[in-house]
């Protein structure tokens, strides 16, 4: 039986071009699922909200828990970055909504603005989002608007924890905030602007408020008043609700005090005993959380209230070892603080010192207990936060990178070419 020696050549190219052609599609197909790969990062139902003349929020969601952070730059002034809200530690932690506040804006200006998601930067190609900022605003006239506030359950009865909660009154631009572990949300409407961002919302009567809250893949709409807002009736995830003209401040629903640190299945350390007493509330200042008796189990709880924008909230904290700190009322009235040293155990308070609306200066005092590390919950436990780098590094951990692994399929390309070349070259003599 006769067998050649050699492969003729014209097969032998034939064969060296097929394998490299259908490794080169393996490998596009590869390399094109890797980058499609950044779509759960994607922001999903991005706003700009709460914008004021130096401030603004940013919001989105994405379909996995990813870290966030935003960046800012303008003509101007140099790049201005954000970080989420709950990233109060100088770390990174992921999370399936966002929530981003920046500060230090100018008045009247447009920032070309770029999300980083997950270490990956949107929009990737296209021109960048833009904010544009309104005008200081110098007669401090406002509405005087009660807070809006309520609760969001899921479908379990569970607290909608780390939900958004988009509010928009009439002729106005969004405003937002994060649902709390209780499931509570608060927002205050005093500081709202028109929508040319000019002056604020003058008041009207039973002026209409439509609320949207966002939690995992579900959305949420209502519509209510201003008059059928404090508190707005507790809501489901994934239903949809008209509260006008009910007057619901007339029904039996749950003060503000009960709505802030009612637990319903969370942690523990965030219930106030059933019939706490409404937060004190003096000339537009109030310390929302912790309230009166509340129990806690973070040793370095989050205080937060309300006041007069851009006054100086002066905050001591602890009875035995107190800690004195400063933070600054925003633009929208909400003011927070997390001191940096753990309280210890046990009975302690919070003092603030400030100047009411009409700048007389008054204190307001508040008791809680922190709790023994290790106390149980009532609910399911949350999974502790992966840890990102911190907002020094961000920057670098921001820009895209190739994810691990992506580097094979070249090499592979490489040593495979070369072998068939090789190998060509060798049936070929």
């Amino acid at each position: 039986m006769f067998v050649p020696k050699k492969i003729p050549t014209l097969l032998a190219l034939f064969i060296l071009f097929f394998t490299i052609g259908v490794i080169s599609v393996v490998i596009q197909k590869v390399t094109s699922s890797q980058t499609n790969a950044s779509g759960p990062l994607e922001p999903k139902n991005l706003m700009i909200t709460n914008i004021s003349d130096t401030s603004c929020k940013v919001i989105w969601q994405t379909a996995i828990p990813a870290s966030g952070l935003v960046t800012l730059t303008s003509k101007t002034s140099t790049k201005i970055t954000g970080y989420d809200e709950r990233d109060v530690t100088g770390k990174l932690n992921k999370y399936a909504t966002h929530s981003v506040l920046i500060k230090n804006l100018q008045p009247n200006t447009t920032y070309d603005m770029t999300v980083v998601s997950g270490g990956k930067k949107f929009p990737a190609k296209d021109k960048p989002y833009t904010i544009q900022t309104g005008p200081t605003i110098t007669d401090t006239t406002v509405a005087g608007f009660e807070p809006s506030y309520g609760m969001v359950k899921t479908t379990e009865g569970k607290p909608a924890t780390g939900g958004l909660v988009v509010i928009t009154l009439e002729d106005s631009p969004s405003v937002s905030t994060l649902i709390t572990p209780s499931g509570s949300w608060v927002v205050p409407l005093n500081f709202i602007r028109t929508k040319d961002l000019s002056r604020y919302v003058p008041a009207r009567e039973k002026m209409t408020e439509a609320i949207t809250v966002y939690f995992d893949a579900e959305k949420t709409d209502s519509l209510t008043d201003t008059e059928n807002d404090s508190p707005v009736p507790d809501m489901t995830v994934g239903s949809s609700y008209d509260f006008r003209n009910k007057e619901a401040r007339n029904k039996t629903n749950t003060p503000l005090s009960d709505t802030m640190n009612t637990n319903q299945g969370a942690v523990l350390g965030n219930q106030a005993p059933s019939g706490s007493p409404t937060p004190q509330k003096i000339g537009g200042v109030m310390i929302t959380a912790p309230v009166q008796n509340a129990s806690l189990v973070s040793t370095r709880p989050l205080i937060q209230g309300t006041g007069i924008p851009g006054k100086t909230i002066t905050i001591t904290l602890g009875i035995t070892k107190p800690i004195i700190g400063k933070t600054t009322v925003g633009t929208n009235g909400l003011w927070s603080y997390t001191p940096k040293t753990a309280l210890s155990v046990g009975k302690q308070s919070v003092t603030i010192t400030t100047v009411d609306e009409k700048g007389k200066s008054i204190a307001l005092t508040t008791l809680f207990t922190i709790l023994k590390s290790g106390t149980q919950v009532l609910g399911d436990a949350t999974p502790s936060a992966t840890l990102e780098p911190t907002p020094e590094e961000a920057t670098l951990a921001a820009q895209p990178m190739p994810e691990p692994g992506s580097t094979l399929p070249t090499i592979l390309l490489i040593l495979v070419s070369v072998g068939m070349v090789a190998g060509g070259v060798m049936l070929l003599r």
